[in-house]
């Protein structure tokens, strides 16, 4: 289902930056967290029609640890998602 219709813009960025917190907390990584709510607030608002669908952070958080850069890690999240 997607989030974007049910949920206003502000509502979804901030289950965003929750799940992103949990992320942190589970895996440990703080440095990546603003680059990944930047990739994922840009991909809401480039494709509404999806919005943000769990598991999304993992494969973002997952891709700035690999060294991706953030547009880079847009990128492969927009390609994964089409």
């Amino acid at each position: 289902k997607a989030m974007a219709f049910d949920n206003s813009f502000e509502e979804i960025i901030q289950l965003v930056q929750a799940v992103l917190g949990r992320s942190q907390a589970n895996q440990g990584h703080v440095s990546d967290a603003e680059a990944a709510h930047n990739v994922l607030s840009t991909f809401v608002k480039y494709n509404a029609y999806i919005g943000y669908c769990q598991g999304m952070s993992f494969i973002v958080m997952f891709l700035l640890e690999l060294g991706f850069k953030e547009d880079e890690a847009f990128s492969v999240l927009r390609y994964v998602c089409n």
